[in-house]
């Protein structure tokens, strides 16, 4: 037979034990945002890249973002993009997650200058592809051949740019050497220019 004291220890530890379940099933979500020209943004606190001799590729500068990793662990390796070109993928851009040795991550940029986008010319990250990949290696196909290319990536355990405890949404901008106005930003910007719409009407209805 249960005391009350055993009853109340029970439910404690029962209780300690759903939460704990709980708190183990959720995880942290994190959207990372990156284009060649090194603007981006981390938890939409601003995430610049900056050129960098990058020792994987002969010390030719690279676009480079880096990240304090916080005691978390991040999968190395390449993530490569495809054009959808003739329906065969030509290579066009690889995402390089390294880690150094002092807890910092580093998502490394880099293009390859495509002349049937002459808009895309002087991008950052336009240093060329790197001869030799990184593995494991992780696919994926961007939103047109050419123009505003895109793609959101979202690891899993064991692919590159993984880290653990989170769920990492990395959304990539290539072939723009400007910055992608952010959804906030283009709605005010719809709002400005309606407002001045109306204005003009008003004006024009006066006369």
């Amino acid at each position: 037979m249960l005391t009350n004291t055993r009853r109340i220890a029970l439910a404690v530890v029962t209780a300690c034990a759903i939460f704990g379940l709980h708190i183990g099933a959720a995880q942290a979500q994190i959207l990372i945002t990156v284009d060649e020209n090194g603007n981006g943004s981390v938890g939409g606190n601003p995430f610049t890249g900056v050129l960098l001799p990058d020792p994987s590729n002969g010390n030719v500068p690279a676009l480079t973002y880096t990240f304090n990793l916080n005691g978390n662990t991040l999968t190395t390796g390449d993530l490569q993009l495809l054009e959808p070109a003739e329906g065969n993928g030509i290579l066009s851009e690889v995402i390089r997650f390294e880690v150094s040795g002092t807890g910092s991550g580093s998502l490394v940029f880099y293009s390859d200058f495509s002349a049937l986008d002459p808009a895309d010319a002087g991008a950052l990250a336009d240093t060329g592809i790197p001869a030799v990949p990184t593995t494991p290696i992780a696919l994926g196909v961007e939103s047109s051949p050419e123009g505003n290319n895109g793609f959101t990536y979202v690891p899993q355990a064991g692919q590159p740019g993984f880290v653990n405890g989170f769920t990492t949404t990395y959304v990539i901008q290539s072939d723009t050497t400007t910055a992608v106005p952010e959804p906030g930003s283009l709605a005010l910007l719809a709002v400005a220019l309606f407002g001045l719409s109306r204005r003009r009407q008003a004006a024009r209805a006066k006369r």
